[in-house]
């Protein structure tokens, strides 16, 4: 199976995932990132954090940036 790393990238910092996530698809993957995010927005919002400008990258084990999830994004997605 596969393995994906979920980097953060905020607008000043880059915070690179070094164990990554062993999945069987690029779904659970996508999925896996949108409920991290919700969490993590959860909690800013709670503590009145900026919750603009963070995004997951979601990398294969090659470096090879599959897809970019804007936090924001996540709070829209069903």
């Amino acid at each position: 199976m596969p393995k994906f790393y979920f980097h953060v990238r905020t607008a000043f910092t880059f915070h690179r995932d070094l164990e990554g996530s062993v999945l069987a698809t690029m779904d659970m993957a996508r999925q896996q990132a949108v409920a991290a995010a919700r969490e993590i927005l959860s909690h800013s919002v709670a503590r009145g954090q900026t919750i603009d400008g963070r995004s997951f990258e979601i990398v294969n084990e090659d470096g090879v940036i599959l897809e970019i999830i804007s936090f924001m994004s996540a709070i829209r997605r069903g």
